[in-house]
């Protein structure tokens, strides 16, 4: 930009200069145009300008202009001269113009480089704010009691001489853990295709258990991935009715349960 500047000042110069010439020269030249001069009286000289031979009055009145050897001479140069030096500064301002060119576009290229490395935002769904606090809040809920229960799991049995009377089952998968009847349902729904074990829901602890029955340990233990992998929770376990649910009884049907035997361990 300051070369810029410097060339830009030095066509003004040049500029300058050659308008006080043409208008020194129309003075000289025509002085006819000028009635004033007519009640002067001057001396002529010729001069060679550009080749071409001028007769002019005397300038030796004229502060700066002076005619010397022929040549017409403003502060010093020769206005033959002059010329050259506008051409080289036209030349000079051409070549400022083609560099501040050349500079606007590496720039625009950068910022265009600069768009195209700047990481794009991550785009979110929008939702209802009240909408996604309350749903937050049920899986909190739903969480919260999904931990108590297997804390409680847990605890140490309390033991018991004997097996519970009325089941033929001995052993369970437990792989559901709700509050509400109906959720434990779809639990049971869930589960349905990952074995033949009979399926039942046992209250303990203030939670529906979903249990998929076995007479054996070894049965159980075979077919607990199955039922991992389907549940929700994916963290099924087995258990002894014996020792697990000491106490147990059998509940009568629910509507809310259909087909599905419950059974209530009594705490």
């Amino acid at each position: 930009m300051k070369q810029f500047a410097e060339g830009l000042g030095a066509v003004l110069d040049v500029a300058q200069r050659i308008a006080l010439i043409a208008v020194l020269a129309i003075i000289l030249l025509v002085p006819s145009w000028f009635p004033l001069l007519d009640r002067f009286v001057f001396e002529t000289t010729v001069i060679n300008v550009l080749g071409t031979q001028l007769r002019v009055v005397d300038t030796r009145g004229v502060q700066g202009l002076e005619v010397r050897d022929g040549k017409l001479l403003l502060g010093g140069q020769d206005i033959s001269a002059l010329t050259d030096r506008l051409a080289q500064a036209e030349s000079e301002a051409g070549r400022l113009r083609g560099e501040l060119a050349r500079l606007g576009t590496e720039l625009g290229d950068a910022a265009t480089a600069l768009q195209r490395t700047t990481l794009p935002r991550p785009v979110t769904p929008e939702s209802d704010p009240a909408a996604e606090r309350g749903r937050l809040a049920e899986e909190a809920a739903r969480l919260q009691g999904v931990a108590e229960a297997a804390a409680r799991d847990a605890a140490p049995p309390v033991p018991a001489p004997s097996a519970p009377a009325g089941l033929a089952a001995s052993f369970g998968i437990v792989f559901s853990a709700d509050r509400a009847l109906p959720a434990a349902m779809r639990e049971v729904e869930r589960v349905r295709d990952a074995g033949d074990a009979q399926l039942s829901l046992w209250q303990r602890q203030g939670f529906w258990r979903g249990i998929a029955e076995f007479e054996a340990r070894q049965a159980a233990q075979a077919a607990l991935p199955a039922y991992r992998a389907a549940s929700f929770r994916g963290d099924a376990y087995v258990v002894e009715f014996r020792t697990w649910c000491p106490n147990a009884r059998n509940l009568p049907g629910q509507p809310e349960a259909p087909g599905v035997r419950l059974v209530d361990c009594g705490f």
